[in-house]
């Protein structure tokens, strides 16, 4: 089994968002994927085989002032609103929709974790964590 682990790095994800689209031009099948934090963001477009996706995410979208900026930070005390990131744009009904169905039948195995706050242990998530327009996983 072929695997890839992306730990993100927030803005500097636009870097391996390219290496996804290639893997995607050249149909080369990594069979294990397991991202953290913009890591996360960026495989599971890879899963759901959205070229492009990632990119625009960092090149376009950032520059929405609902997306990052002072502006988030006082409306919701983040600099980034995943809210609107994983929900709003991602949704169904948004206007970057993520392929649910996609990532859903993919054979691709899907991991990320996070680290509970209480205990300081890590909670390993899949994609049969997320339902169509439940993306909460991509936000932790």
């Amino acid at each position: 089994m072929i695997g890839i682990i992306d730990i993100g790095g927030g803005l500097r994800g636009i870097y391996t968002s390219g290496i996804y689209d290639y893997l995607i031009d050249n149909n080369i099948d990594i069979e294990y994927c397991f991202g953290v934090s913009s890591g996360c963001g960026n495989l599971i477009n890879y899963v759901a085989g959205q070229r492009g996706r990632s990119k625009r995410f960092y090149d376009e979208y950032s520059f929405d002032k609902q997306y990052m900026g002072v502006g988030s930070y006082f409306k919701k005390g983040m600099l980034i609103d995943l809210d609107y990131v994983y929900s709003e744009i991602s949704n169904s009904t948004g206007k970057d929709p993520l392929d649910y169905q996609a990532i859903k039948n993919s054979s691709k195995i899907f991991r990320t974790v996070a680290t509970r706050a209480e205990t300081s242990t890590p909670q390993y998530f899949s994609k049969d964590d997320l339902s169509q327009d439940d993306y909460t996983l991509l936000k932790v």
